[in-house]
């Protein structure tokens, strides 16, 4: 998702290409802002990464889709990584795609031999980070 930030100290005309989500965007503006959370957040402030594209950041992240619709097929969990995107629907159908050779998600990999490792490595980091809180939610 674009995302366009300005403001002192962050460098003008650059663009990152990390993962980051909406929990991000709020944990940096508690940051910016001086706000302390009362929980801790899933999120992190994307402060680090603004003032330096490579400054360590996450290696995967969760996406979640179809909240509020009736249809289990609509609804899904997706883990993406760099070069991996895993998505799981509520009614159990699994898909697997390699966002680098197949940027328009043609080709489910999921039952494809050769990413059988990527699908299981997947599937368990799915299933952490469905049910993670805070510092639990970041996978280096």
């Amino acid at each position: 998702m674009p995302l366009v930030v300005r403001g002192p100290g962050i460098p003008g005309n650059e663009t990152r290409n990390q993962l980051v989500n909406n929990l991000d965007v709020a944990a940096t503006i508690q940051e910016v802002s001086g706000i302390k959370p009362g929980l801790i957040p899933d999120g992190r402030s994307q402060l680090p990464i603004l003032h330096d594209a490579k400054a360590p950041w996450r290696s995967a992240i969760l996406v979640e889709g179809g909240n509020g619709v009736s249809r289990a097929d609509k609804r899904y969990a997706a883990v993406r990584t760099a070069t991996r995107k895993y998505v799981r629907h509520e009614d159990g159908f699994e898909e697997l795609y390699d966002p680098l050779a197949d940027p328009y998600e043609l080709d489910n990999k999921v039952k494809d031999p050769r990413y059988a490792g990527d699908a299981e490595m997947l599937r368990d980091l799915h299933d952490r980070l469905k049910s993670c809180v805070g510092a639990g939610c970041w996978v280096p």
